[in-house]
């Protein structure tokens, strides 16, 4: 169940894009040899598998991110740790790229390029889920929002 185009994931983070009124945001990121976990707490999302679920894990094969210069980002650990709201992705040119800033705080962005082998994802108690079940799921999430859009 790996995903390994850029469109692929481009659409798994766009998933976890910090809503206005929803938490979302990495809140964990380790590298064990050539696998880097992010843990991305996101109940909005999670608790449409089960009501007690507030988390996913994404593993990822040999993560690599540049700056928006090319440079090779060396310490994935400390950025990911510091700035941990995904506040937008984009596609262009079948490479993605990733807005990130440090949690309640709008300002300082840092937008880097995103690149690895392959992606898998996983529900709160490490089951692997597919990718087009966590866009399901964004989906029923999204008509729902639509919904209490409309009483606001």
């Amino acid at each position: 169940m790996y995903i390994n185009t850029s469109s692929d994931y481009y659409k798994l983070f766009n998933c976890f894009i910090q809503k206005e009124w929803e938490q979302a945001y990495v809140s964990f990121f380790e590298v064990d040899n050539l696998i880097s976990t992010f843990k991305i707490e996101c109940q909005y999302l999670a608790k449409k598998i089960n009501p007690y679920y507030d988390r996913f894990f994404i593993e990822c094969e040999d993560l690599i991110c540049f700056d928006l210069r090319g440079n090779k980002i060396l310490n994935l650990h400390t950025l990911f740790n510091q700035y941990s709201v995904i506040r937008n992705v984009k596609l262009e040119n079948e490479k993605v790229f990733i807005s990130l800033n440090k949690k309640n705080e709008e300002p300082r962005v840092e937008v880097i390029q995103f690149s690895c082998k392959e992606i898998r994802i996983f529900e709160q108690h490490r089951k692997e889920i597919k990718l087009q079940q966590l866009l399901d799921i964004c989906s029923d999430y999204s008509d729902e929002d639509n919904e209490r859009l409309k009483w606001r």
